[in-house]
């Protein structure tokens, strides 16, 4: 065998071993791809879709959760009441509903200007609005027109909430001291409410308050709170 012929298998022997080289690796990266495409199926499970019972059974357990809330609020923290004639035009109307909230004074005091519920007899609540606090002075002073000036400890009340002028003082006797823990109420409507200008309503015992009108529930298109 000549010196060249040699050279030439040599040389033909190491391009197979590479090309045989080449082949490995590519097979070892195929194996490798094969298998984390097996694992990725292994670890995408196919979740399978709720049963219309389970469906049924949650929305049951979702409306009595929901139930009992509304049942604790209306025997712990609220109270529906219902609104009988027009004292508090035009703020409140004859006819709505509104939920009260019953712990509105256990930690704080009523303020000025809160609409409060009350009992007028034992059959009846009152809703009116905070316009006197305890200790004031409250005074009714006719003017020329005969309409009525509302002062409080001797300064002209800035209300924004009555209906119109005060025509009726009622039957007070002015000027009138708040005792302590009372408030002077009044309806928003002045010349259609029965409130403490009268003496068979009176100033309101703190203890007295049921509570604070918290939302409006009917009619629907005026739902939410009132200022």
């Amino acid at each position: 065998m000549t010196e060249k012929k040699r050279k030439e298998i040599i040389e033909n022997d190491n391009n197979l071993s590479e090309i045989e080289n080449i082949l490995d690796e590519y097979q070892a990266d195929s194996a490798k791809i094969s298998s984390s495409n097996n694992n990725n199926k292994k670890k995408k499970k196919i979740k399978p879709e709720p049963s219309m019972l389970r469906e049924v059974l949650t929305w049951i357990r979702d409306l009595g959760i929901a139930v009992i809330l509304v049942l604790l609020i209306l025997n712990f923290v609220g109270e529906t009441t219902s609104i009988i004639g027009a004292s508090m035009e035009p703020h409140i109307h004859d006819g709505d509903r509104f939920i009260i909230n019953k712990l509105a004074y256990q930690f704080n005091e009523p303020e000025r200007y809160d609409i409060v519920v009350f009992p007028y007899d034992d059959e009846l609540n009152y809703i009116k609005r905070v316009i006197g606090m305890p200790g004031e002075e409250i005074n009714l002073v006719q003017k020329n027109d005969g309409t009525y000036d509302l002062l409080i400890n001797g300064e002209m009340l800035a209300d924004t909430y009555g209906m119109e002028q005060i025509i009726r003082p009622g039957n007070q006797k002015y000027p009138l001291i708040i005792p302590k823990d009372e408030y002077f109420v009044m309806g928003d409507n002045r010349n259609d409410s029965s409130d403490s200008r009268y003496t068979d309503v009176g100033t309101i015992d703190s203890e007295l308050i049921v509570g604070k009108t918290w939302v409006r529930i009917w009619p629907l298109s005026t739902f939410g709170t009132v200022e």
